[in-house]
């Protein structure tokens, strides 16, 4: 599995040649509190860069050491701790802001790894999940582009959000979903013929281009923003 996390980190967004997500970037703008806080699956260390150089002590927390590694080689700014996340190396209450990107679907015991962020969290929680796909793709064989990291172990609904947190003393205070795809594309991703696929292709163009349709979108990803009361 680590050798997988290495081959696909910049693929899926977490290696050292990654870019910061302005959607990611948004929420983090707007809801991190400081002055301490933690990325938690940090990866290559694009977000603990970015606020570290918006004035926040931030720490990120990765198990692989080649991440890391790489992150000060190309002089990501912050400090950075080899670690796993169910056993987070600080003290109770050490940091303003627990965040974490698009982990808690490769990890076994989510709820384990839930009661450590709010263990290590003085204020707030921002998470950023992958999300399940609606009811009415069932039967149709169309999934979530997502689907393809073979590292995950589950998707989320809002309702399996809050879930995760009903032992918590807390609050969701902001919950959008985002990264939008329209179902032409999760429809074209099924047709394994190449050329029937381009020729369908050519339709929705028509359709799009030429008689203005407009094609209902999907989001494949939340941003939870959670307060610790």
């Amino acid at each position: 599995m680590r050798s997988i996390y290495i081959q696909q980190a910049d693929r899926f967004g977490w290696g050292i040649q990654s870019q910061l997500n302005r959607d990611i970037v948004s929420v983090l703008e707007k809801f991190a509190k400081g002055p301490r806080v933690i990325d938690i699956g940090c990866g290559g260390g694009q977000y603990v860069d970015y606020l570290n150089k918006k004035g926040f002590f931030t720490v990120g927390v990765d198990f692989i050491n080649e991440f890391l590694s790489s992150a000060l080689k190309y002089k990501r700014e912050g400090h950075f701790v080899c670690a796993d996340a169910e056993v987070i190396p600080f003290k109770d209450k050490t940091f303003d802001t627990v965040f974490s990107s698009n982990l808690l679907e490769h990890i076994k015991d989510d709820n384990r790894i839930i009661k450590e962020f709010f263990r290590i969290a003085k204020s707030r929680i921002i998470l950023i999940v992958p999300l399940v796909e609606p009811a009415e793709f069932k039967g149709y064989g169309v999934l979530f582009f997502h689907r393809i990291d073979e590292t995950h172990l589950r998707y989320y609904t809002r309702e399996d959000i809050l879930n995760l947190l009903k032992d918590f003393r807390c609050e969701v205070l902001y919950y959008e979903e985002f990264f939008p795809v329209d179902i032409t594309g999760l429809f074209i991703s099924t047709i394994p013929h190449y050329f029937l696929k381009k020729f369908f292709i050519a339709i929705i163009y028509f359709l799009k281009i030429f008689l203005k349709i407009r094609f209902k979108k999907y989001y494949t990803g939340a941003k939870v923003v959670i307060n610790i009361k």
